[in-house]
């Protein structure tokens, strides 16, 4: 089995599409949050153990404040954060699933173990899908075979691709470059080599591509699953 990619943790991962920022933040107000959490309980729990150790001199008289009022207040304060955090997250999911009107739809069908991918002229590519900066762009996927999943990192884009059945994806390249894409479920033993990548071009630049005469058109993909 070939096994083209070292895996490596990527602390400073790109962020090149206009959700990627969105995410980001709630992903690291979560894990700033939690660990902050922890450390406030863990120290809490030290200073306890030690103050209140058996043989202190510490006073365990009654509290100032009534215990179910500290208790209120607990569950109230817990349960606005993490509803607050909840309707934050599900407006990120919501404007995910809800592509912006006249976006460019882009025909990708996923096989073992290639992207085959339709641009809207009828042009072809596999394992590389070339898009322009600032366009809203629509993947209409599907697969030939087994379950794969679209993933392209630094776009923070992840999608199941079901076989006979048509999803969507979308996003907003926002720096040009050449990102990595990836499959992120297992379909088979050369599931590692189904890789890829996304060139994010200026407009010009994807007119350009588009018109160039390398390859020939290819007929429109079907915008039925095969059955």
């Amino acid at each position: 089995m070939n096994f083209p990619l070292a895996v490596t943790a990527d602390w400073s991962l790109s962020s090149a599409s206009g959700l990627a920022p969105r995410v980001d933040a709630l992903f690291w107000t979560l894990v700033v949050g939690g660990v902050g959490m922890v450390a406030l309980l863990g120290t809490l729990n030290l200073v306890f153990l030690i103050r209140y150790r058996r043989g202190s001199p510490a006073r365990r008289g009654p509290l100032a404040i009534a215990t179910w009022k500290i208790e209120t207040g607990w569950i109230v304060a817990t349960t606005v954060i993490f509803t607050g955090v909840f309707a934050w997250g599900a407006q990120i999911y919501l404007d995910e699933e809800r592509p912006p009107a006249g976006a460019t739809v882009i025909d990708v069908v996923a096989r073992q173990w290639m992207w085959d991918i339709r641009q809207p002229n009828g042009r072809r590519e596999f394992n590389t899908l070339h898009v322009p900066l600032n366009q809203a762009i629509v993947l209409r996927l599907t697969s030939e075979d087994v379950i794969h999943s679209l993933f392209v990192p630094a776009f923070r884009l992840k999608q199941d691709v079901v076989p006979g059945k048509v999803v969507t994806a979308w996003f907003i390249a926002t720096r040009p470059g050449s990102y990595r894409l990836f499959c992120s479920q297992f379909c088979g033993t050369a599931h590692a080599s189904m890789i890829g990548e996304v060139i994010a071009q200026t407009p010009p630049d994807y007119a350009a591509w588009l018109k160039s005469p390398r390859g020939l058109p290819v007929p429109p993909a079907p915008t039925t699953p095969p059955q």
